[in-house]
Formats: C-alpha cells, structure tokens, sequence
C-alpha cells in the first residue's frame, strides 16, 4: 500500500484523530472517498460503521452509511 505522506486530522470533543491517506483508489480496497491534496487526488478508505477501524467520520453513499477507515489492512 501506498500511503500518502499526509493525514486527514478531525477533532471531536477535544480529541485528535487521524485517517491514513493512499495514493491510489485501489490502496483502499474497493470503497473510497476522494479527497484533494493541492492538485493530487488522495483516497480514504470507506469501511462498515461496526469495524473496527472506524473512525468516528461518517459518509453516506448508496443510502448506506460508511465510515472513514483510520488505517486499511
């Protein structure tokens, strides 16, 4: 896997989390939410709410509820 050499950070309730960044779409597996980096397309893993590599970022896609993934396996 390819990791970006940047992260996406959020805060909730005072906490700092981050998601791992890819390269590629094909990094993440076979959900993925693009975001921009400058003029470079960066991916997000999307997951199930319930894995445990939820973070607590949620994304609705196909009337389903997906979570960004903190890191993919």
């Amino acid at each position: 896997m390819a990791l970006h050499t940047k992260k996406l950070y959020f805060q909730r309730n005072g906490v700092t989390e981050s998601v791992d960044l890819y390269n590629s779409q094909s990094d993440t597996g076979s959900t993925a939410m693009v975001l921009r980096d400058g003029t470079t397309n960066v991916y997000a893993g999307l997951v199930s709410t319930t894995s445990p590599d939820a973070s607590n970022l949620r994304v609705m896609t196909g009337g389903q509820a997906l979570a960004i993934a903190k890191q993919m396996r």
